[in-house]
């Protein structure tokens, strides 16, 4: 792929990816880093990535690399940083920023008791809204793995968030 090509790649994609990030590590910062270090290997192998598999090389990539990152933090005993908040579509009152801040903290929790893999699972099909396949290609599953994942993942979150209180 060409410099322009990738340039509408990074900016087509480097949002999801960023969000992806954040989510898997529960920490904006170290989001932004895997973010653009999942895009610097996208330049550097940029021979080898297709422009339409491009999504689900960097997610797979974004997905390996927070994995790494999750080992360092064990071995080092680092803990995540910030806990992240869901930003508003709009701007609602207080009560409702309160209870959305609450919510956003209890599933935060919820996820961040998810194995990293069950975690991506979940965050490739709920946030990043990829079908089944495309999470078995990005996590090299077989598909029938992808859908047990998902499924347990969900009942876990499901009774985490109705044990807090959170119903749907």
């Amino acid at each position: 792929m060409d410099a322009e090509t990738y340039r509408q790649l990074e900016l087509r994609h480097k949002d999801r990816v960023n969000a992806y990030a954040a989510w898997m590590l529960g920490n904006r910062d170290d989001g932004v880093d895997i973010a653009q270090e999942a895009l610097i290997r996208m330049w550097t192998h940029r021979t080898k990535v297709r422009p339409e598999a491009s999504l689900s090389w960097l997610l797979k990539t974004t997905y390996r690399l927070c994995i790494d990152r999750t080992r360092r933090r064990k071995v080092r005993g680092e803990v995540g940083g910030d806990v992240l908040e869901p930003m508003p579509a709009e701007t609602p009152g207080p009560d409702r920023m309160t209870f959305s801040g609450q919510v956003g903290a209890i599933l935060e929790g919820a996820l961040s008791k998810l194995t990293p893999a069950d975690r991506a699972a979940v965050l490739l099909r709920e946030v990043q809204g990829m079908t089944y396949d495309e999470i078995a290609k990005t996590l090299d599953l077989p598909l029938g793995t992808v859908k047990a994942k998902l499924h347990r993942s969900r009942e876990r979150l499901r009774q985490d968030l109705v044990g807090a209180g959170v119903t749907p």
